[in-house]
């Protein structure tokens, strides 16, 4: 009996201390919950925030780098809020000959300048917040690049061979790839072409040269309508030693010129537009009528970069 009173009283007061035990951990689980959802709530959207990247030549071997933080214009989803800014950035360079990303620094701009020591190649940005990384290089943000634009092999046509399914050449019309690139005939004085084939007389007896379109009205063997003015002025450097050799630096007339003689193939020839960027030219082989040629198109304006 006593055992019995004994044991109820004892379960009777263990039984308070057990419910206060439940409600102190359901208190707590709603206290974490909350607190959870508040974190949740208060931590901005795990993403990785590109950018865009762009550049421009700070003299003719060298860049600076730009790019503009796209969290900046983000408007929190459902009502979050806005990622917390970088602490910085961090600039990576990737050569055309390479696989992997070299880090050229760390800064808190949104600019740096960069000297490829005469490599093309693309840059790319990843913001730092905290210590931690938040995008990696080249995955999501939009990368820059100074590597040029390649077109051919393709044949371009001496100007009086008849054959007028390519007289002429405008680098920033070239295509990407195929076999024809932007041609225009000669007998007009559209503002696209840059250069052309010639032996600067009527018929196809050689030897040829690559020219400048300036030269058209002058040239008995193209046959133009009139003299019209309006035609580009491309410079022409001399024969170079490589395709991987970097056009002259830019002084009129020395070493530059309007003609360019193409004695045998393969050799290159560098060339600058009007509008200030430089191509080079690889002659792959010739005739008495045509050239068969690659072409590198630097698209960053002043930059004499034209590896590849």
């Amino acid at each position: 009996m006593k055992s019995e009173v004994g044991y109820g009283k004892s379960e009777g007061a263990d039984k308070p201390i057990r419910r206060r035990l439940n409600i102190q951990a359901g208190t707590i689980v709603r206290v974490v919950a909350w607190v959870v959802a508040g974190a949740l709530l208060a931590t901005p959207p795990l993403h990785d925030w590109p950018v865009q990247v762009g550049l421009y030549a700070d003299s003719d071997t060298t860049v600076v780098v730009t790019w503009y933080s796209r969290e900046q214009g983000h408007v929190g989803g459902c009502g979050g809020p806005e990622p917390a800014p970088y602490d910085s950035f961090e600039l990576f360079f990737q050569p055309v000959s390479e696989t992997s990303w070299t880090s050229v620094g760390r800064t808190r701009d949104t600019f740096m300048a960069h000297d490829p020591q005469h490599r093309v190649g693309r840059y790319s940005v990843r913001g730092w917040r905290g210590g931690e990384v938040n995008w990696h290089p080249g995955s999501y943000d939009y990368a820059a690049t100074t590597v040029p634009r390649h077109f051919g092999p393709a044949r371009l046509h001496e100007v009086s061979s008849g054959d007028t399914s390519a007289l002429a050449l405008g680098f920033q019309y070239l295509p990407n790839q195929g076999s024809h690139g932007y041609v225009i005939d000669t007998t007009t004085t559209d503002n696209g072409p840059d250069v052309y084939v010639t032996d600067y007389r009527s018929g196809s007896p050689g030897p040829l040269s690559i020219m400048s379109v300036s030269l058209v009205p002058w040239d008995t063997g193209a046959h133009v309508s009139s003299r019209r003015y309006g035609w580009h002025t491309t410079w022409l450097s001399s024969a170079l030693p490589d395709e991987q050799s970097m056009p002259p630096h830019w002084e009129p007339f020395t070493p530059w010129g309007l003609v360019c003689s193409l004695p045998s193939a393969p050799l290159a020839v560098a060339c600058r537009t009007s509008g200030g960027n430089f191509a080079l030219i690889k002659v792959l082989s010739l005739d008495s009528t045509s050239v068969e040629l690659e072409v590198w198109y630097q698209q960053v304006y002043g930059l004499r970069l034209t590896g590849h």
